[in-house]
């Protein structure tokens, strides 16, 4: 497993970077907040929970 930096972002034009695990081809498998705690993902939608909003990444 790989440790990144994934893109996301909203409608609005806002956009974070977060750190990331990723596995051998490169899907993410987890992603963390600025405290290291692992966020909700939904990997269909490519989208995460993050400060009570969805994000896509």
């Amino acid at each position: 497993m790989l440790d990144n930096k994934v893109h996301i972002m909203q409608n609005e034009g806002k956009a974070a970077e977060l750190n990331c695990q990723r596995d051998a081809n490169n899907e993410v498998i987890r992603i963390f907040d600025f405290d290291g705690g692992a966020l909700p993902i939904n990997p269909r939608a490519r989208s995460v929970i993050w400060q009570n909003e969805v994000w896509y990444y």
